[in-house]
């Protein structure tokens, strides 16, 4: 194995290490001699709430005023709280109320200009948009349907039983059986409608093809699936092709996805 011969940042001891181990950069001998050298970054302060004594890193203090003048976090808060008018960082911010659940809290008026609504918490947001964006409330809304109906269930048991992969990616994770022409379009369940993609690849390929789809007149669909088979299914044998190499070890992984 190759070694190279490097000086200590800290102790100036010299010593050696593996050249595939060395990246470049400051070197160091052992974990202590990383410990000492950090000290030696730090900077005395003296916290502006509660008169403690306490160090922090210089380059910290350049991100931050904050993280050179107090201890912690709680003495910040409480500095905080002694700041009237301007000062203040809530100065400009207003009480506003949670569409969801009718908790104030406080804003600021910008914000409320972008979000229009402001949530307590991931659950009331998760509700909100349920309840008033779901569905037929939704700017995107096609019609949907609540079932596929007439033989999907039984083409797909068929046809794409066991491990399948993404035809875009080659993953095996979370794998969907997309309808190539959308189903409240077709109620076409025959297989060269069909082909098996990852979540994030059917809704890429589902909004980026959903447009040119429906640009056709519903006596020439057959048309537009065949457009979209001509780019999804070379694409899917390239993909089926690059994983058998992977398995027979020609290839280390499937580059290029």
């Amino acid at each position: 194995m190759s070694k190279i011969s490097l000086t200590c940042e800290f102790c100036k001891r010299t010593f050696e290490r593996a050249k595939s181990n060395y990246k470049g950069g400051k070197a160091f001998c052992n974990k202590n001699c990383i410990k000492a050298y950090r000290e030696t970054l730090k900077e005395a302060r003296t916290c502006k709430q509660c008169g403690k004594e306490f160090k922090v890193l210089k380059c910290t203090m350049e991100k931050s005023n904050s993280s050179g003048n107090y201890c912690c976090r709680k003495c910040y808060n409480e500095y905080q709280k002694t700041l009237v008018g301007e000062k203040n960082k809530d100065y400009k911010r207003i009480t506003v109320k949670c569409p969801v659940c009718g908790k104030e809290l406080k804003k600021t008026p910008s914000r409320l200009k972008i979000y229009k609504n402001a949530f307590c918490s991931v659950k009331c947001r998760g509700e909100y948009q349920f309840n008033y964006t779901g569905g037929d409330k939704n700017v995107n809304w096609r019609g949907g349907h609540s079932t596929y109906r007439g033989d999907f269930e039984s083409v797909k048991r068929k046809h794409f039983g066991g491990n399948q992969f993404c035809a875009i990616c080659g993953t095996t994770n979370d794998i969907n059986i997309h309808h190539i022409i959308p189903y409240r379009l077709s109620q076409d369940n025959e297989v060269d409608n069909l082909i098996p993609l990852c979540r994030s690849h059917h809704k890429i390929v589902e909004s980026a093809s959903l447009p040119f789809i429906e640009s056709f007149e519903k006596d020439k669909l057959g048309e537009a699936k065949e457009y979209m088979n001509v780019l999804l299914r070379p694409r899917q044998y390239m993909t089926a092709y690059k994983i058998w190499r992977v398995q027979n070890g020609f290839e280390n992984r499937i580059s290029g996805h």
